[in-house]
């Protein structure tokens, strides 16, 4: 168990009262207790391009999730949007613009910041 979480590059994982689980991706509510990222500036998703108008209309939401996960790493963003097609775009989140809006950004993994939702106007086309 602790092979696991030591080896994962991503830091997906963690052992919490003897036990292993996951440090993001919940898709029902659990008590989380990750520690507050005021140090980021930059954030990236990758999104498949098809995703792209209604995202930049209506901001980014955690559709089955309990938050929306972004990257500190652009490669690591891209890679992500592949899972999900080709056709991938890279958006660039200005994390102070979250922080004005009363949303907080949370450490979950080595890379990995989360986030209630994602305004539009946080919201940039990288090119």
């Amino acid at each position: 168990m602790r092979e696991i979480v030591s080896r994962d590059a991503k830091g997906r994982y963690e052992i919490r009262c003897d036990k292993i689980r996951a440090r993001y991706g919940h898709s029902f509510p659990v008590g989380l207790n990750h520690e507050e990222d005021g140090e980021s500036r930059v954030l990236y998703p990758g999104m498949p391009r098809r995703n792209l108008e209604s995202i930049m209309r209506e901001g980014l939401t955690p559709m089955k999730r309990q938050f929306v996960h972004l990257s500190t790493s652009r490669s690591e963003a891209i890679e992500t949007g592949r899972r999900h097609g080709k056709d991938v775009v890279l958006l660039i989140i200005d994390a102070d613009c979250l922080r004005k809006k009363g949303l907080m950004v949370y450490k979950a993994g080595k890379n990995v910041r989360i986030v209630e939702r994602v305004p539009p106007e946080c919201i940039t086309l990288a090119v």
